[in-house]
């Protein structure tokens, strides 16, 4: 378990290995982490695919917006994945994180972020098949 709550981190660093432990970590807490970017969260996810279930991105500014370039298709085992609070999150780049990070949520909080879940029924299928929980409260 590592926790690095309310830090500076961008997430960048991950991609030149600068984390040896990386193979190991199965729980991320980013809560508070307003500096990650969407490179930076790709670059984790590569680096920590192999074991990582449980991913904590609650307060953090991640939007969803990616480019073509940052794609984790099949390479997570996330289980968990709490995107609570995160307020540049809309239904666009929530698609988007779903249709790369989806498969095997079982669970997924998104308390008070911007997501309407409309359509929601249409998708849940295809890109959360294993979903056995899903907060939506005070979302919009």
């Amino acid at each position: 378990v590592i926790k690095i709550r309310g830090s500076d981190i961008t997430g960048e660093g991950f991609a030149q290995g600068h984390f040896k432990f990386a193979p190991k970590l199965e729980i991320l807490d980013l809560t508070g982490c307003q500096a990650i970017t969407y490179k930076g969260l790709f670059a984790m996810i590569t680096q920590l695919g192999a074991k990582l279930k449980v991913l904590n991105l609650s307060r953090t500014l991640i939007s969803g917006q990616i480019n073509n370039n940052c794609t984790i298709y099949g390479q997570t085992k996330l289980t968990e994945l709490d995107l609570s609070k995160c307020q540049e999150l809309f239904d666009p780049g929530f698609l988007t994180i779903m249709s790369n990070l989806g498969a095997k949520l079982k669970v997924l909080q998104l308390a008070h972020a911007n997501i309407t879940g409309e359509n929601m029924s249409d998708f849940k299928s295809k890109l959360l098949p294993e979903l056995e929980f899903l907060d939506l409260a005070f979302c919009r």
